[in-house]
């Protein structure tokens, strides 16, 4: 399949032993070829795991949000394998016959890989390589392009907030990538009830009785630690002793966040990876405090509270 890749130019191919820009350091887990197979290997080893995540639950959640859009167009911010994405494009197919998909990602590879997802399922004139996060080329692009409006911007796979900035930054820059009648959507984990808590620590319990998954996170993190310092993947899978967990920062109040760092006597500490969950109230109450957004139907779209993992999709409009 024919398919035009735009391609930020502040995005340069970086070498297998180059390190990113200062200050990614999340962002330096996707970076190149090694980036993309330590991703396959852990998203593979986490296929297989069986863990009590409602994952049906939470694609009904997300089906509801794409219903409630009424968008022909997808853009998928940091589309990685396309999986989630595909469940969108399969919703809209059932409101519209033509479906047009724009995967966007830092990592070539991977938006190869979700134009494969996704080429029998929607029209992908284009796909753009370039940090959603931090700049808008993103816009640039969109603006020369002739897509149907509303279009749907997708941050999916429960990454809202797991960014190298907080949530305001990301917010600040994707609306003024947006137009008017847009809408973002993004799926998060709610919360950190007792139920909450109990069902990451027997998902946690599957995963370390997992040796090929144990193994997959290793790699993963050990590849963007490698990123960021002068030692080989290697090296760092023998120093992972000085991998750590402290507590991060978010702009919503009373968001858990937990943020990953590597770093101790030789290596002064510095992010790696950060998840957050957040209070549902609390988020709904940030939402609605940001200009350019409202959120649709004034809440969020979640699964049963009693289920014992809660997640949420967020749909808002660009105003």
């Amino acid at each position: 399949m024919s398919m035009q890749i735009h391609k930020d130019p502040l995005i340069q191919d970086f070498l297998p032993n180059q390190r990113p820009p200062k200050g990614w350091h999340q962002r330096a887990l996707y970076l190149g070829k090694c980036g993309y197979n330590a991703w396959r290997t852990l998203y593979n080893a986490g296929q297989t795991l069986n863990t009590q995540l409602s994952v049906t639950l939470h694609l009904e959640a997300l089906k509801q949000a794409t219903l409630r859009s009424s968008a022909t167009v997808l853009v998928s911010l940091g589309s990685g394998t396309g999986d989630t994405d595909k469940i969108v494009v399969e919703t809209l197919h059932t409101i519209h016959d033509v479906v047009t998909y724009i995967p966007v990602d830092l990592n070539l590879d991977l938006l190869l890989h979700a134009t494969e997802t996704l080429s029998l399922d929607a029209n992908i004139p284009f796909a753009v390589q370039t940090d959603f996060e931090a700049n808008l080329f993103l816009r640039d692009v969109l603006r020369t392009s002739s897509l149907n409006r509303p279009i749907l911007f997708g941050l999916l796979g429960a990454t809202f907030g797991n960014f190298d900035l907080l949530e305001s930054n990301f917010i600040k820059t994707i609306a003024a990538t947006m137009q008017s009648g847009d809408f973002l959507m993004f799926d998060t984990v709610i919360g950190s009830s007792a139920a909450q808590s109990a069902m990451y620590e027997a998902m946690y319990e599957a995963m370390y009785e997992d040796n090929a998954m144990i193994a997959a996170w290793n790699l993963f993190l050990a590849t963007g630690i490698a990123r960021q310092t002068a030692m080989t993947v290697e090296e760092v899978l023998e120093n992972l002793s000085k991998i750590h967990i402290v507590a991060g920062e978010s702009d919503v109040k009373g968001a858990a966040v937990y943020e990953t760092r590597y770093g101790g006597r030789e290596i002064q500490a510095f992010p790696v990876l950060r998840h957050c969950e957040y209070p549902a109230e609390a988020l709904v109450e940030w939402i609605n405090r940001i200009e350019e957004f409202e959120l649709v139907g004034n809440k969020l779209f979640k699964q049963p509270e009693e289920e014992s993992c809660n997640f949420a999709v967020a749909l808002l409009r660009r105003r």
